[in-house]
């Protein structure tokens, strides 16, 4: 038995330019989408969309518009210092949440926190702190993602939580907050 051996040889199509007049040959090489006006981007916010609005996040529970607020605004860094190390707070928890006006995960958790410090209010206090207006507070304390609950007992750290998951937040609390 005799086996054959074919050759395959491939067909080669020619690939055709047409060019205009004014182009050259090495201009269809030269990407389009490389030529960025940083001046026309800049005036118009960036990508072009408009910034984010910061609307402050109420922390009260949606449809109680007159429920006293359980969690207290931080002002300035020296009220953050305070609150961590001040004497209403000896043997308490102070909880800082720190979140922006334009984080989403933030608002969905606002509620969750206000009730949980209103439940907490014996062995917790809790504080907001708004990095857009308190960044060199979120410095200090390594913040660089948000959501993010940090909890402290006489300025010793106890806890940390990144995230949005509202029951894991109300585990946290009840785990920390009922240990006082």
């Amino acid at each position: 038995m005799q086996c054959a051996l074919a050759t395959f040889t491939p067909r080669l199509t020619p690939f055709v330019f047409v060019l205009s007049a004014d182009e050259a040959f090495y201009d269809l090489a030269t990407p389009k989408y490389d030529v960025i006006d940083f001046s026309a981007r800049a005036a118009r916010g960036g990508d072009g969309a408009p910034p984010p609005k910061a609307e402050k996040i109420s922390h009260a529970a949606p449809g109680t518009p007159g429920s006293k607020a359980a969690v207290v605004e931080v002002a300035d860094a020296a009220a953050a210092e305070a609150a961590i190390h001040g004497p209403e707070n000896a043997g308490k928890v102070v909880v800082l949440d720190f979140s922006a006006g334009w984080c989403k995960n933030c608002k969905k958790i606002a509620p969750t926190i206000q009730q949980l410090a209103q439940a907490h209010a014996a062995s917790a206090a809790v504080y907001a702190v708004d990095i857009d207006e308190l960044a060199e507070v979120a410095v200090a304390h390594d913040v660089s993602t948000l959501p993010r609950l940090l909890l402290l007992r006489d300025g010793t750290k106890v806890g940390d939580y990144l995230g949005s998951n509202a029951e894991e937040i109300k585990a946290l609390f009840e785990a920390t907050c009922s240990n006082t």
